[in-house]
């Protein structure tokens, strides 16, 4: 539900406002539950999609661009599209590009993503 509601514009705010929350999908990240990791990306994607508080809001959660890195090489598909959409929808802002640039593995791992098997993965 929390991907679903952060695809809303008039939600992506108050969400990423929302006490705790984006800590605790940061913390998802980490689950050994596919689904869990799935969603929690999908949300976290979706909350950055031309959203630059937000976007400046994600960057500042202490590693979670190494893990949206880590999960470009998860083994479900749709894992490595939602963590290839949210490094691609952080990208968009200027002001996000040096702290992914710099993020050790972010760009050896959008580049590999390029050739992935799967038109999203390489499309984002």
């Amino acid at each position: 539900a929390l991907a679903n509601l952060a695809c809303d514009v008039n939600n992506r705010g108050r969400m990423a406002g929302e006490e705790g929350l984006v800590g605790r999908l940061r913390g998802r990240l980490e689950s050994d539950d596919t689904l869990t990791r799935r969603y929690a990306v999908g949300t976290l994607a979706n909350l950055a999609y031309r959203n630059a508080a937000n976007q400046a809001l994600l960057l500042a959660q202490d590693g979670l661009l190494a893990w949206l890195t880590t999960l470009l090489q998860a083994r479900d598909l749709d894992t490595q599209r939602y963590a290839a959409l949210a490094i691609a929808n952080l990208a968009c802002d200027a002001a996000s590009q040096p702290a992914i640039a710099a993020t050790p593995g972010t760009l050896v791992g959008i580049v590999e993503g390029l050739h992935s098997e799967d038109g999203e993965v390489q499309h984002h």
